[in-house]
């Protein structure tokens, strides 16, 4: 039985005009008040000497978010910082995130962008299929709205197989995604739908309906080295991949380059591929075929090496764990076009 599996990275969501990582930050500041950014900028000024807003150089948000973890840390562990301290480092992140979070519901009204989603979504909403995003935007989401009478939308996997389903993975969280109980007593609450106790979802794709949701800080993890997983719903997510990679007989990776920051994912992927292979090798399933599409090229030595030279070597051979290794150097919106000719 096949299985499809698809993992998203940020250059899908960069072919339907939401910036790339290294310049989601930029494109955030702007919706976040003078007042709010000032400490944003002390911060950055100090951690790299040759930032300077007025140039607009700012570093990418996984970096930063990184050195502010581990500036957390080393006040906790080592010395610490009466200026920089845990507490004014907390109210930084939270500036930079929730700005984030406002830049990518801005960026979703605008329809017209998820031209290459719309594209891709015959091979994409197929029952059974699941793909794995490490996006926090809502643009799978609202591309599967629009074919939503065929499929039901799960985020995350059974312990049954179940019958017209689609599965999105997502575990570095959601914008629409919220802790339940800080939404207890508000207007919000009356508006948001539960995944489980501790993690309630808007399902609607206008923040228009309930804007008071913005004030409250939405479930998303960075793609930090030190992740913090403090809600079962997020265990269940993370469990639900490494299932997902480990029985898939496709496994399609897009725009996503496994960034060295992610450890914890560089880790899992790592371990569910190598249980895939063995599995195949040893004739419990099906053999497993890669396509890694990214404009990167160096991309494809990471995704090689990963699932090992042996089994997948840069001239692309086969061996018994594995049936092929393909790599296309190619944006994902250049990629959907030459499949719709």
């Amino acid at each position: 039985m096949n299985q499809r599996v698809f993992i998203f990275g940020a250059g899908v969501s960069a072919s339907c005009g939401v910036a790339i990582t290294r310049a989601l930050l930029t494109e955030a500041v702007q919706y976040a008040s003078v007042a709010e950014l000032n400490d944003v900028h002390r911060l950055l000024e100090f951690l790299y000497p040759g930032f300077d807003k007025s140039l607009k150089n700012y570093p990418n948000i996984e970096d930063f978010l990184n050195l502010v973890e581990m500036g957390k840390a080393f006040n906790k562990n080592f010395v610490h910082s009466k200026f920089w301290d845990a507490e004014r480092l907390d109210r930084v992140r939270r500036v930079v995130l929730q700005a984030v979070t406002k830049y990518l519901w801005e960026t979703i009204r605008d329809t017209s962008r998820l031209g290459p989603l719309e594209s891709f979504a015959e091979t994409l909403f197929r029952p059974g299929n699941i793909v794995i995003t490490f996006n926090w935007d809502l643009t799978v989401e609202r591309i599967w709205y629009d074919h939503s009478e065929h499929l039901d939308l799960e985020y995350s996997l059974p312990t049954t197989k179940k019958g017209k389903d689609f599965y999105l993975l997502k575990p570095h969280g959601s914008i629409d995604w919220f802790e339940a109980k800080s939404l207890r007593g508000t207007a919000a609450e009356r508006a948001v739908k539960k995944h489980d106790s501790s993690i309630s979802y808007y399902p609607y794709f206008k923040i228009s309906k309930s804007p008071d949701l913005l004030g409250h800080l939405p479930v998303i993890v960075p793609p930090i080295y030190n992740k913090k997983f403090r809600h079962s719903f997020l265990n269940k997510v993370w469990t639900s991949v490494y299932k997902a990679v480990s029985k898939a007989t496709e496994l399609t990776i897009i725009g996503y380059s496994m960034p060295k920051e992610d450890q914890f994912a560089r880790f899992v992927l790592r371990r569910a591929i190598r249980n895939n292979l063995s599995d195949a090798q040893s004739g419990k399933k099906p053999r497993l075929r890669v396509r890694v599409i990214n404009p990167d090229e160096s991309v494809e030595g990471t995704f090689s090496r990963l699932i090992g030279t042996s089994q997948a070597t840069l001239t692309r051979t086969s061996t018994a764990e594995i049936s092929s290794f393909e790599f296309i150097q190619a944006c994902f919106h250049d990629y959907v076009a030459v499949q719709k000719t």
